[in-house]
């Protein structure tokens, strides 16, 4: 598992792996116009793990040993920075395809975290969209804005028009987010200590076969590229476990805890572009949510591991 792959972790390899937590996304409402997915329900799995929030601009930096300590590029290239007041970014008052991308720029989102209709096909890998990147595109009678990651594609919401459809992607991009939370030393020791022996026990069963499985709060996940998506790994799986291409330098990495149980899909990550595989790979389980719907609920949270 992770230990056997290489993790790119905050801390020293000392466990297998770490098992992910279950949450349940409480209803946002989705603008009128577009019809939106919602969650479901999860259990809860003992108590709720102490935090301690830090500012939104904190940020993190790679480390030794072919080990993941902070983000491969600057995480606000991908994601906006939070603020406070929606009020701060004036949506245009009709957003259209034409004048979407000048709207991202100014709030800071990476090229490659959004795919719009008409953008250039990418001169090369290091060019392609991350992975779990936001796109828009004709679908029948509408437009679809959905999540790409992995090559599997989650639709988010539906749109009759384009002016709604640009709109919609500001807006799910505006939602504020949490502060991340700071984790000291033995907080983030104590995560994978408890969540090991059932992420070496999960990852033999998924040797066999992808598993709908129940992640309990407190455990410990990343992902790298875009902070949307619906795709997790144990914290500091290696991005050779990942099975992970070439990426573009605007990738950013996103250390998660989950704050209640999480439904997931799990299966152990096929050798892919050159790269062995072999981690375990946490897919949503859940229709039509991404990763950045259960952070802006509350459900998964950003951390900030303490070196």
């Amino acid at each position: 598992m992770a230990g056997r792959h290489g993790r790119l972790v905050a801390g020293h390899a000392r466990h297998p792996r770490r098992l992910a937590t279950g949450q349940r996304p409480h209803d946002a409402r989705a603008p009128a116009a577009c019809s939106r997915h919602r969650p479901g329900s999860a259990r809860s799995w003992g108590p709720s793990p102490q935090r301690v929030t830090e500012p939104d601009g904190a940020r993190h930096h790679q480390s030794h040993g072919g080990r993941m300590t902070g983000p491969i590029g600057d995480p606000r290239s991908v994601a906006r920075p939070r603020v406070s007041d929606p009020s701060a970014r004036p949506l245009v008052r009709r957003p259209t395809f034409s004048t979407l991308r000048a709207e991202l720029d100014r709030r800071a989102v990476a090229q490659a975290a959004v795919v719009l209709p008409g953008d250039p096909r990418p001169a090369s890998a290091l060019d392609a969209p991350l992975e779990g990147a936001l796109h828009v595109t004709w679908d029948g009678p509408g437009y679809a804005l959905s999540t790409v990651d992995y090559g599997h594609t989650t639709v988010l919401a539906r749109c009759p028009s384009e002016p709604v459809a640009a709109r919609r992607l500001l807006q799910y991009l505006d939602r504020p987010l949490p502060p991340r939370v700071r984790l000291q030393p033995h907080e983030v020791d104590d995560a994978e200590g408890r969540a090991a022996p059932a992420l070496f026990e999960l990852r033999h069963r998924a040797a066999h076969g992808p598993l709908r499985v129940e992640l309990p709060a407190g455990v410990l996940l990343d992902r790298v590229g875009a902070l949307d998506g619906t795709m997790l790994f144990p914290y500091g799986t290696s991005l050779e476990a990942r099975a992970l291409p070439p990426m573009n330098p605007q990738a950013g990495y996103h250390p998660l805890r989950t704050v209640v149980p999480l439904a997931v899909h799990v299966q152990v990550a096929a050798p892919w572009s050159g790269q062995p595989g072999g981690g375990l790979r946490c897919t949503l389980a859940q229709e039509g949510v991404g990763v950045r719907d259960l952070v802006v609920r509350g459900l998964l949270e950003r951390v900030s591991p303490v070196r």
